[in-house]
């Protein structure tokens, strides 16, 4: 195999490195030089390096990891292409996008706490969708016990934010009672 810069052998130490693909520090160098800097008199020409066709624009460009295939030009362009392919899959097959993430939520569910979305949902019409804590209807979510992984309630998401500010603390909650009510509860 000859260096894509200087055209020289690329010696392999005895099956070692194998994805060594430049003849010498100095030439790795100067390939990164021409990444970062295409404009600089100092590089070679950009022919000397292998350019690949982005998949999203169609423009040449310099893979930045050679002998590993890379498809797109930059990671905007490959976040333009990959979300016009997740929306055209959601114009096409809604239902299927549908099942596909009540799926994916029922997996998080399962993983996450041992219980299924169906039991999660049986939990908040057991409740009337009321927070456990403040009584509002709104969307719920599942408290834990962060030690224990052991479901406590269905919390709304203030309260839910609140109980994870305040560390899930007994103290630190009376601490803010006492302060709501006129009163400092920390001694200092």
């Amino acid at each position: 195999m000859d260096c894509p810069v200087c055209g020289g052998p690329v010696v392999r130490d005895n099956g070692h490195a194998p994805h060594k693909i430049y003849c010498s520090k100095k030439c790795k160098q100067r390939a990164t030089n021409i990444r970062r800097w295409p404009d600089s008199k100092d590089n070679p020409p950009k022919a000397i390096l292998s350019t690949d066709s982005c998949a999203g624009c169609g423009a040449e460009f310099v893979p930045r990891r050679a002998g590993r295939q890379q498809l797109y030009c930059s990671s905007a362009c490959r976040m333009r292409i990959t979300s016009r392919r997740r929306f055209k899959e959601l114009l096409d097959d809604p239902v299927g996008h549908a099942e596909r993430k009540r799926y994916l939520r029922t997996k998080h569910f399962e993983k996450k706490y041992g219980i299924s979305l169906d039991a999660r949902d049986a939990m908040i019409l057991g409740r009337g969708s009321r927070c456990d804590i403040c009584g509002d209807v709104a969307d719920l979510h599942v408290d834990h016990d962060h030690d224990t992984d052991e479901i406590r309630g269905m919390l709304c998401f203030n309260c839910n934010v609140a109980l994870g500010y305040m560390k899930d603390d007994v103290v630190r909650l009376q601490g803010a009672i006492d302060y709501l009510k006129g009163g400092c509860h920390y001694d200092g």
